[in-house]
């Protein structure tokens, strides 16, 4: 999400077009991003030059719109500050937005994106307004963008003008999935739990992995039953909420009369570490690639600016 912000922070527009090889090159794989999408800060009396950009981009009878908790979407006129969706890149044909909505009319998006605001850095809520559709749990991540000034990224404290926010949808059972399959390559006997414990919300089980050494499947346990009797459990922070990993041995696994609390604490970190370690190896290459984009398009921009200043001179 940085890099996509850095794409904005180092371009005065991104089109169509532009936005989609940006996903597409820097998520070539990642099925748990199910959608991507690009809000725009626009003011009441820069509507109009939003729509003239809309039309250049090819977005044919864009036009702001505002839907009210749980009625249709209307034509709206614009508020003294909007939040537009404007670009969007979804990997599957029900979209997470429609386009032109004014994320400003709807309570619970209007608050998360003032909050990032005043925190100037990525946060998160629980599925609301998503993909209904699809089975799984779902988090919305949004990141504000800013105008980039020298020496900055464009996304930290002390910046320009707020451009706007990059939205990510991510599956999360997909997210711990790709991970897990990459890198935890033998059962463990162990069943895993990921519980969102943000004190803003109510606790749940987000994910449960049912262990492959089982020979059948079986449901998780209830929340109330989760910490009672042996198991591992760890916080980690996501974004800006934070979640509780919690291991718990199969029945049978382990030898009778052995004593099996050591081996499922290093069980567990083993396979927790095997986790992180995958995460933060995609993450790291995802990193450099997106990185070596952003400077392309850097570079590709100069070139351009120093291109218009010769023509200008002559």
């Amino acid at each position: 999400m940085h890099g996509i912000a850095g794409l904005y922070a180092t371009s005065d527009h991104v089109s169509k077009n532009e936005f989609s090889s940006f996903i597409n090159a820097a998520f070539p794989k990642q099925s748990e991003i199910r959608s991507v999408v690009w809000i725009e800060h626009v003011r009441d009396s820069e509507l109009e030059q939003l729509y003239q950009k809309a039309a250049k981009d090819g977005y044919a009878d864009y036009r702001l719109r505002e839907q009210y908790e749980g009625k249709e979407l209307v034509d709206a006129e614009p508020r003294a500050v909007n939040f537009v969706v404007y670009h969007q890149h979804s990997r599957y044909q029900e979209q997470w937005f429609t386009q032109g909505l004014n994320l400003a009319s709807l309570h619970a998006y209007n608050s998360i994106l003032h909050q990032s605001i005043e925190s100037k850095s990525l946060v998160s809520m629980r599925e609301l307004h998503s993909i209904r559709q699809q089975r799984g749990k779902f988090i919305e991540l949004f990141l504000p963008v800013y105008d980039k000034m020298p020496g900055s990224t464009g996304t930290a404290s002390g910046q320009g003008r707020l451009r706007g926010f990059v939205g990510m949808l991510v599956n999360i059972a997909d997210s711990v999935e790709s991970v897990y399959r990459r890198h935890v390559t033998q059962a463990g006997g162990l069943d895993f739990y990921v519980v969102d414990i943000d004190p803003r919300r109510n606790e749940e089980v987000l994910y449960f992995h049912s262990s492959r050494a089982r020979e059948q499947k079986v449901e998780p346990l209830p929340l109330e039953q989760l910490m009672q009797g042996l198991h591992v459990s760890t916080e980690i922070k996501f974004a800006d909420t934070h979640w509780r990993i919690v291991f718990r041995p199969i029945p049978g696994f382990y030898d009778a009369g052995q004593l099996i609390g050591p081996w499922i604490v290093l069980g567990s970190g083993l396979i927790f570490s095997l986790l992180v370690a995958g995460y933060l190896n995609t993450i790291q290459r995802r990193r450099i690639f997106v990185e070596q984009q952003v400077q392309l398009r850097t570079r590709e921009l100069d070139d351009q600016a120093i291109c218009d200043e010769v023509l200008l001179s002559h």
